[in-house]
């Protein structure tokens, strides 16, 4: 694993993650580390045991309802062996986990019961080569029967639980099968074969630095490394049984950074990791000097620093530490030289702002906004500081350095905000200052914002607000700038921010209004903007000409353009990762051919012309996402300096770390209608689902998702994946940095779900995981329900057919008999229509005679018929006669009967006017009879003219109630008398 260096020799300033309580980790006090071999990082705190998949951490904690959960919150160990098994220490006994049903078994002490562990305090957990399992614990060291889960207690007195030497803190094994404990009383050497024990500890001469053992680490040699408590660190040669010591000595930065040593680990190549509690130190075996391990994050001297245990795994250091959670070192990321302003050290950097570079000899000459100009010697990692003074004119004019330019000459020119320009002449080291004016040894504005020179070793100089400036033999001897009666050909705009000189010599000048192709010949300027060649947006902030003629354009909120020289115009460039890189800062290209481009989300990097692309940032030590215009130098030797608000960083393009690690996918989720599926004798899951091949689900658990995760931890939010589900899909879905897959409505069947993942730096694992899906059929779509239907439909129709074959058997023998007793009628019908056609024949003739007599008759028929239509007309017309001589009787009724009408109504109305009158009885009778006599005239009248009203069809009837009961009785009434006498 290799580091930066930014300090000194003795000091490796690299860049650190952390897992803490605001990611997720239960508690900040990490005491041991554990990569399982699925990839599952496990981490063991003071609240509970936490598994970590690079996304999410499951916290496994102590639950007083749930005898399978852990005994205690308090976790001080976690150890895989050989099988696979993973044991948990705890300060309430040593507990298994079961992968299966993702919960635990737990062994404890019984102090009466020597087949149980020594003590419940576990201190420490190790497998010898014999693949025995020890346990060390605070009260003696324990021998695991892996059979009989029964222990075997060595070092351990029944009554006395604080022996020093009896607390096992650390075991390991060497070469010769010897087990070496770490104690709280000094180290001590066991032979379980031969019951050898021996002690070592602190003495005069070639003894322990100290007794409190906290770990121990074989090294390659055999030989064993002892971390102690405020001792330092110890080598015990086993064959010389010799002791050398390595203490933290104050005037030595080579030295242990302190004396409290709590955690070893090996970095192959003759190096060790030491934990201690001021921080961590690489220790040369060879060279048996420390080198001290800053973190780059903001170096926060509050920080805890003090590291309890060290794990080395995939090219990542894991750390675990003492309140401040978990760090580690990814050397899977390339992780680049970062220079910047450090307080207290005045040979670091002046200010954290850098603009502008420019390579001289051994160093770079580097340009701040706000610190003046720093000169880097790249040998002594040293800064040197040119501050303005404005008492010694012989110095910078200013301290905010806009740019940096070195000529052909080797001299520096210098570009400020608000100070104008100076030359330095690297070899007198003086200066030559250009104030503001119109004079030859004066440039036209104060602000420098870009620096250029051209094959005729003119110096450009474009100005904000002013323009630009050629100077030709250290005086000013053009002035461009644009003009609102030329523009077309003048500058398109003053405010210049970028000026380069392409492989053809052509100058291009960047502008807030366009870029500008300088015309030698005409002296005058093309111009390219948004509306004539394309460009994405007419701030120009940055220009570059790659090895492959392409000119690369970067722009303020249009991103990077690419230059068509055939059709003199700009197309927006897209990156492979579809991000909108809107501001380009800064460009240039390695000597592999990879275009480097600073932007406002980061650093990229680049081959045109085809899909490699890589994206850099904070977690590679960048100094920030963002740059500053136009910060950039191409060394010559190819390293690539990028500046920014924090400081600058150097590359290496040769030597980028690259990610080859090809991590195993595990699936982490199964959930039915969007929940979570328990584990169950009575769920679809039996066991975890890191442990299931195989779910089956019923035809009516249509919706389900699973969730998976790549084991890679080198930035594993940008983990690519890709799935799909055999005999539903063919072809894979890539979805990116998606971690689950959902599927709705499936048919009934079997079914593989397949994922795959790639990791940060896109190398795919090309070993897909997979599980199989089985979806159960109701039982009208299982395979015996359809034999029994095909069953049932052969036999329904086996069945209709015999019958059918039946029936048309008995058919068959009824038509026959009808056949024969037909053809027998046949005959006989034969025969007797020949007799009857012989006397049809006899009749025919005698038909024919009454023919010829029945048509004479016709004849005199017709002669009748003529006769009758003469008297029919006559009788038709006497009826036309009749009806005109009736209709005029009617119409005489009709007058007569109304002529009549009207005098009888006169005489009734003045009968009732006698009967109102007084009369005697005689005269009353006459006057009733009058008055009878008339209203039955009437009616009689009435009844003619209702006849004439019928016989014309003017008849209306005249609806009115009546008592139909009382009409009977009137018509019985009339009838009774008549009745009466006829039966007198």
């Amino acid at each position: 694993m290799m580091f930066n260096n930014a300090v000194n020799a003795q000091y490796k300033v690299v860049r650190f993650g952390s897992l803490t309580l605001n990611s997720g980790l239960s508690q900040s006090d990490v005491k041991c580390i554990l990569k399982d071999r699925i990839g599952f990082m496990w981490f063991s705190t003071d609240d509970g045991l936490n598994k970590y998949d690079g996304y999410n951490y499951t916290v496994y904690r102590h639950n007083p309802k749930d005898k399978h959960s852990l005994p205690s919150n308090n976790i001080t160990t976690v150890f895989e062996d050989r099988g696979g098994n993973i044991w948990v220490g705890s300060n309430y006994g040593l507990s298994l986990y079961n992968r299966d049903k993702d919960s635990f078994t737990t062994f404890s002490s019984d102090k009466n019961d020597y087949t149980t562990l020594s003590s419940d305090d576990i201190n420490s957990i190790y497998q010898d080569s014999r693949n025995n399992i020890w346990v060390g614990t605070y009260s003696g060291l324990n021998l695991l029967d892996a059979k009989t889960k029964t222990f075997k207690r060595f070092l351990y007195s029944k009554k006395q639980d604080d022996i020093d030497s009896h607390h096992i803190n650390s075991i390991t094994e060497d070469n010769g099968g010897n087990l070496w404990l770490g104690t709280g009383g000094g180290l001590i050497q066991f032979n379980y074969s031969t019951g050898l024990i021996k002690n070592y500890v602190h003495g005069k001469t070639n003894s322990l630095s100290n007794n409190l053992v906290n770990t121990l680490l074989k090294n390659a040699d055999g030989n064993l490394y002892i971390g102690t408590a405020a001792g330092g660190l110890d080598l015990f040669n086993v064959k010389t049984q010799s002791f050398t010591h390595f203490a933290h000595q104050s005037n030595n930065v080579g030295s242990l950074i302190n004396n409290n040593v709590f955690a070893l680990a090996a970095d192959g190549e003759k190096k060790i990791w030491v934990g201690t509690e001021d921080g961590l130190d690489l220790f040369d075996e060879a060279k048996a000097t420390f080198a001290h391990y800053i973190n780059d994050d903001k170096f926060n001297t509050s920080q805890n620093n003090s590291i309890g245990y060290i794990l080395n795994s995939d090219g990542i250091l894991w750390l675990g530490t003492y309140e401040s959670g978990v760090r580690f070192y990814d050397s899977n990321l390339s992780s680049f030289d970062h220079f910047y302003k450090y307080p207290g050290d005045e040979n670091s950097l002046s200010n954290n702002i850098v603009t502008s570079f420019a390579e001289t000899g051994n160093g770079f000459w580097v340009g701040t906004d706000g610190g003046g100009l720093n000169y880097l010697n790249q040998a002594a990692r040293q800064f040197t500081h040119y501050i303005s003074q404005p008492s010694n004119k012989n110095t910078v004019s200013g301290n905010h350095i806009l740019k940096l330019l070195q000529d052909e000459q080797k001299n520096l020119w210098i570009g400020y905000y608000g100070a104008g320009l100076d030359l330095l002449d690297t070899r007198t080291k003086r200066f030559t200052h250009y104030n503001t004016g119109t004079k030859p040894n004066e440039i036209s504005g104060s602000i420098v914002f870009a620096l250029g020179e051209d094959k005729k070793t003119n110096i450009w100089v474009g100005m904000d607000s002013e323009g630009l400036n050629i100077i030709n033999r250290l005086k000013v001897t053009k002035r461009y700038k644009y003009s609102a009666n030329d523009t077309l050909h003048s500058l398109s705009n003053n405010d210049v921010r970028a000026i380069y000189r392409d492989k053809e010599d052509n100058m291009w000048v960047g502008t807030f209004g366009g870029l500008n192709l300088y015309n030698a010949a005409t002296d005058n300027f093309t111009h390219f903007k948004n509306y004539n060649s394309g460009l994405t947006s007419n701030i120009i902030i940055s220009v570059f000409e790659d090895s492959k003629k392409n000119m690369w354009v970067g722009t303020l909120g249009g991103g990077l353009n690419l230059y068509d020289r055939d059709k003199k115009a700009f197309s927006a460039y897209a990156f492979p990762d579809s991000t909108a890189y809107s501001i380009i800062y800064s460009i240039t290209e390695d000597k592999r051919g990879f275009v480097w481009v600073g932007t406002d989300r980061g650093l990229i990097s680049f081959k045109p012309g085809t899909h490699q692309f890589k994206k850099y940032t904070t977690s590679n030590n960048l100094q920030g996402y963002e740059f500053f215009i136009g910060a950039v130098l191409k060394t010559q030797n190819g390293r690539l300096l990028f500046g920014g608000h924090n400081g600058f960083n150097i590359i290496d393009p040769n030597h980028l770390a690259v990610n080859k690690y090809n991590h195993k996918v595990v699936f982490t989720d199964f959930q039915l209608f969007n929940k979570k599926v328990p584990i169950g004798e009575h769920s679809v899951l039996k066991k975890a689902i890191t442990q299931t091949q195989v779910i089956k689900l019923d035809y009516g658990q249509s919706v389900f998702t699973i969730e998976y995760s790549a084991l890679n931890f080198t930035l594993q939010r940008t983990n690519a994946y890709a799935y799909k589900l055999e005999n539903f899909e063919k072809d894979w879905n890539y979805v990116g940095a998606q971690r689950k897959a959902t599927y709705t409505n499936l048919n009934p069947g079997e079914y593989t779900f397949r994922v795959k993942a790639a990791n940060n730096d896109g190398y795919w694992n090309n070993t897909p995981t997979s599980i199989q899906i089985i979806i159960v059929p109701p039982f009208w779509m299982t395979w015996w329900f359809r034999i029994l239907m095909i069953l049932i439909i052969v036999a329904a129709i086996y069945s209709y057919y015999r019958y059918r074959l039946y029936a048309i058997k008995a058919q068959q023998k009824i038509l026959q008999k009808l056949v024969k007793e037909q053809t027998a009628e046949v005959v006989k019908q034969s025969d007797e229509l020949q007799n009857q056609a012989e006397e049809l024949q006899a009749l025919n003739e005698e038909l024919q005679a009454q023919s010829e007599e029945l048509q004479s008759q016709s004849d005199y028929l017709q002669e009748l018929n003529e006769e009758l239509l003469e008297q029919k007309e006559q009788e038709l017309q006497a009826r036309r006669e009749a009806d005109k001589a009736n209709k005029a009787k009617s119409v005489f009724l009709a007058t007569m009967s109304h002529e009549i009408r009207t005098p009888m109504n006169g005489v009734l109305g003045m009968t009732s006017l006698l009967c109102e009158t007084p009369l005697n009885t005689e005269q009353r009778e006459y006057a009733d009879i009058i008055r009878i006599s008339g209203e039955s005239l009437l009616n009689v009248i009435n009844d003619i003219l209702d006849f004439s009203k019928i016989e014309s069809g003017q008849m209306e009837l005249d609806h009115h109630e009546f008592d139909l009961r009382h009409c009977i009785e009137d018509a019985f009434d009339l009838f009774s008398e008549t009745a009466a006498k006829k039966t007198a």
